[in-house]
């Protein structure tokens, strides 16, 4: 599955950090932007700021399990 369907799927079928993990791992894997999350997260109600802040906290989460 291409990774713009599979995260537009996890949208549809909302769990919160289930859903973020999707989106932001195929992001750190550069497979897809920020702003191509927003484009999704947009179509299904959330805006682009609250996509910025789960990123900078998703960030924050990968660093401090890293350091463990």
């Amino acid at each position: 599955m291409e990774p713009l369907q599979d995260i537009e799927i996890a949208f549809f079928n909302w769990d919160k950090w289930a859903t973020y993990s999707v989106a932001f791992r195929y992001m750190d894997k550069k497979k897809a932007r920020l702003s191509d999350i927003q484009d999704i997260a947009a179509r299904h109600g959330i805006s682009p700021s609250v996509i910025n802040s789960r990123r900078h906290q998703w960030l924050l989460y990968t660093k401090a399990r890293a350091g463990d």
